[in-house]
């Protein structure tokens, strides 16, 4: 008898005889319950909820101390809007995470609000609405938040109270309800096919012996809930992280996601731990205060290149998350960065594709900014050639809410010095810049601004950071270790001793082997060493001395830049 090659089927695609990149299989055991006919969408999340609650110690969590200020009632019909106020008890509630769209639906508005508290008829509202209080009563909650009928939407004052909780609502759930693939309120949430199917278990004969198999796409989790239509929308990042669970419901099936376990309703007994929820890892990561930098700069990174339809939104819709961190870690929040973790790191994010700038937030923030952000590769330690520190934050809220607003505000960070440089005036995203009218340096513009063709300004570069980094160049086998400075790119405001940030800059020394030398990095070392003193006193706000400046290798005191 000839041998017998195993083939691995893609449906629809071909045949392969090792397995695909993100085909997983799992060898089950021979419990039968493993092979049990999928079942419906609602069992599969009743049971979910149940074992959640029952054994997921990690998911058991204090909940915030006060309802929101309004539910809507779905005990019976039709649904009505009532108010917390008052209430001894606690019960639980789901809420809804959708997106709004273009299309017009049922919301509350301050005509419609004593209407609301009579009752809503079920057929008014629209079918994810429909969907979600369906789905809520069959996992026995007699509660659900949904933000357009819970905030009154034409009323300034009831929306920026409200939405200024809405982490907190999210946050207390007990579950979320997450249209991942509908547009708007119309679609619904059942949207998957009929003939759909995420996975397979089998039997496969291995080594004589029949043994149950299970076959699944490694990363549809990634594709279909983190890579959804809901995910492109900034609201929905904190309604996302902060729920202690949350049951995803679109085109292609159920996903359960809670910080101990991560399913899909075809396979529904939880994906291997590496898929273990973005969720849980960036929380564990915010509970060290030394890990919030990094766990801070990948939700800067997710939530910068979602969607917002109204710029104003920028600060409001991130205030549930920057709570959340603040409450772990304490640390004080500066318009979208935190104080005393690593803020000259935190200072040194790049825009990748330069856009529009709000003139009512402070240009050192990455919120200044419409459109993506990235941040430098995170390494320890730095040199610490570069000494600089924040000295003073001057903040000015449009209201009493920390977290959600933000107007005018400046930093005051003491450094050592600063490299003056001619920037043309070519309006691209990055360009060469002069330094000391010496040798250039690439730089990468935050927005686009009112450069001409042939308009030259002065600029002025603040390095933060210098550290090493591991590289393997094409042609060599090894990793070398090579420098890196990081910076961010100034502007003097005409007739004042302030400045602002208007780019990015990064120099990495081009060395292959050790012991080399990097003229032109070195050579940015010392004009910084020699002459940084003259820059920084041109444009600074004032200067001191203290015990460690100056001193006998450099003879120059701290300077105080006003950076708005």
């Amino acid at each position: 008898m000839s041998d017998v090659e195993e083939l691995w089927l893609s449906l629809p695609g071909g045949a392969y005889t090792f397995p695909r990149p993100y085909i997983h299989t799992t060898i089950l055991s021979n419990d039968e319950s493993m092979h049990e006919v999928k079942m419906d969408v609602l069992d599969v999340a009743r049971s979910w909820l149940n074992s959640c609650i029952e054994s997921h110690r990690r998911c058991k969590h204090d909940r915030p101390p006060k309802l929101p200020t309004r539910l809507l009632s779905i005990a019976g019909e039709p649904p009505k809007l009532v108010l917390t106020k008052g209430w001894e008890d606690r019960p639980q509630y789901s809420t809804l995470s959708h997106c709004w769209g273009q299309e017009p639906f049922l919301k509350m508005t301050a005509c419609s609000y004593q209407q609301f508290m009579r009752g809503i008829p079920m057929g008014d509202l629209p079918k994810t609405f429909q969907d979600a209080i369906h789905i809520s009563r069959s996992l026995h909650v007699e509660y659900i938040w949904i933000d357009s009928l819970c905030i009154i939407q034409d009323d300034p004052q009831d929306w920026g109270r409200e939405a200024s909780s809405m982490g907190a609502v999210y946050g207390g759930s007990h579950i979320n309800i997450a249209a991942t693939s509908s547009k708007n309120p119309h679609g619904g949430l059942f949207t998957q096919p009929k003939e759909y199917i995420d996975g397979l278990r089998t039997h496969v004969v291995v080594s004589g012996q029949s043994v149950p198999r299970e076959f699944r796409d490694f990363d549809l989790y990634s594709h279909h809930v983190t890579g959804s239509h809901l995910a492109t929308r900034a609201w929905t990042l904190q309604e996302k992280l902060l729920p202690p669970r949350t049951l995803h419901i679109g085109d292609r099936g159920a996903f359960w996601e809670c910080e101990s376990r991560t399913a899909s309703q075809c396979l529904p007994y939880a994906y291997p731990s590496p898929e273990i929820s973005e969720n849980s890892r960036l929380k564990g990561l915010a509970s060290k205060h030394t890990d919030l930098v990094s766990a801070w700069s990948s939700i800067v990174k997710i939530y910068s290149a979602a969607n917002l339809t109204f710029t104003k939104d920028k600060l409001p819709a991130l205030s549930g998350i920057a709570r959340w961190f603040h409450d772990k870690c304490g640390d004080e929040y500066l318009v979208g960065l935190w104080r005393n973790s690593e803020i000259a790191y935190q200072l040194c994010w790049q825009a990748q594709d330069p856009g529009s700038r709000s003139e009512r937030l402070p240009s050192w923030s990455w919120t200044s900014v419409d459109g993506p952000v990235d941040y430098p590769d995170y390494y320890y330690p730095d040199s610490g050639i570069f000494r600089t520190f924040v000295s003073g934050v001057d903040l000015k809220f449009a209201t009493d809410d920390i977290f959600g607003d933000g107007t005018e505000g400046a930093l005051r960070i003491n450094c050592l010095g600063l490299l003056a440089g001619k920037l043309p005036g070519q309006n691209i995203a990055s360009v060469e810049i002069d330094i000391c009218e010496k040798w250039g340096l690439l730089v990468h513009h935050d927005f686009w601004g009112e450069q001409s063709e042939d308009k030259e300004q002065t600029v002025f570069l603040l390095p933060m950071r210098y550290f090493s980094i591991n590289i393997r160049y094409k042609d060599q086998t090894e990793w070398v270790k090579v420098p890196k400075i990081v910076g961010i790119v100034l502007r003097s405001l005409a007739g004042q001793k302030r400045l602002e940030r208007i780019g990015y800059f990064q120099l990495t020394s081009t060395i292959k082997n050790e012991g080399e030398k990097d003229d032109r990095f070195q050579s940015f070392l010392d004009t910084y060493k020699k002459e940084g003193h003259l820059a920084a006193a041109e444009v600074c706000e004032g200067s001191f001395e203290d015990s460690e400046y100056p001193n006998e290798e450099h003879p120059h005191p701290w300077y105080t830049l006003h950076i708005v």
